[in-house]
């Protein structure tokens, strides 16, 4: 058999994953806080918007025996692994009566080359490959970070979750999830695909979370500008055990206004 129905992944002759729905456990850690709409509108493609009172999260979690089912029944399962992230609030105002609100995805860290593909390629996630995602729990201590593929930091997180938290780590804002698909021209600048993706992200709490405050630490670096989304409030932290799954997405606008704040550095 060939074509789309067997198998949807790069290169063709032998695919390095199949696509499909995902769930998976992991120990999820979010750091929250407030900042300004200009600050999100700054990164927000067209028609997304900031909302009044935007909030901004990092991510940091380990996926443990992920699965992925496909729409012809079989599945597919992969090694744990970590991931971090970063994602602001945003609202579509063409969605629904009253518009929609979610959460933009801006950037992703992953370790490893392959385990990013997937999210990457059928849903635009923003995923970089990145040579170390922290996120460890001693007792009532929580660290997190993410080191960047040559070896230097990105941002560093510490706190304590020593209190009781919300019911779930995750805040119900992470969904819908909206990306931003861009698949590069093959004869030169531009793109062939320049697509807004709305994702359903699932979240069940395994246990209510703990949470605390956090120290929240940005390695400023012209490649990655996440610094840009500085805090206007104390950063929170939030940690527990929770179920993700993650279902096909839904192609929106084509976007033609997006920013571009960081540059390649090698």
């Amino acid at each position: 058999m060939t074509g789309p129905g067997v198998t949807w992944g790069m290169p063709a002759f032998a695919p390095l994953y199949g696509a499909g729905e995902e769930q998976v456990t992991l120990d999820w850690l979010t750091v929250e806080y407030a900042t300004t709409p200009e600050i999100v509108g700054s990164v927000l493609p067209a028609p997304l918007r900031a909302p009044a009172s935007p909030a901004v999260m990092l991510w940091f979690a380990r996926f443990k025996d992920p699965a992925f089912s496909r729409a012809d029944g079989t599945s597919e399962r992969r090694p744990s692994y970590t991931q971090a992230g970063v994602c602001v609030t945003c609202e579509h105002p063409r969605l629904g009566q009253a518009g929609e609100s979610g959460a933009y995805a801006v950037e992703t860290f992953i370790p490893g080359l392959n385990y990013g593909i997937f999210g990457r390629e059928a849903f635009g996630l923003p995923k970089k490959q990145v040579r170390q995602v922290v996120v460890e729990r001693a007792g009532d201590a929580v660290t997190a970070g993410v080191v960047m593929a040559d070896g230097a930091p990105l941002l560093d997180v510490t706190g304590t979750a020593g209190r009781s938290g919300p019911e779930s780590a995750v805040p119900s804002w992470i969904s819908p999830h909206f990306t931003l698909k861009l698949v590069p021209r093959a004869d030169g600048p531009g793109y062939d695909v320049s697509r807004l993706v709305r994702i359903p992200f699932d979240v069940t709490p395994l246990a209510p979370a703990s949470g605390g405050e956090a120290e929240l630490t940005f390695h400023p670096r012209d490649s990655d500008p996440v610094h840009l989304l500085r805090p206007v409030s104390t950063p929170t932290l939030s940690w527990g055990s929770v179920r993700l799954a993650i279902r096909y997405g839904v192609y929106l606008e084509h976007c033609d206004r997006f920013p571009v704040l960081g540059r390649p550095s090698w």
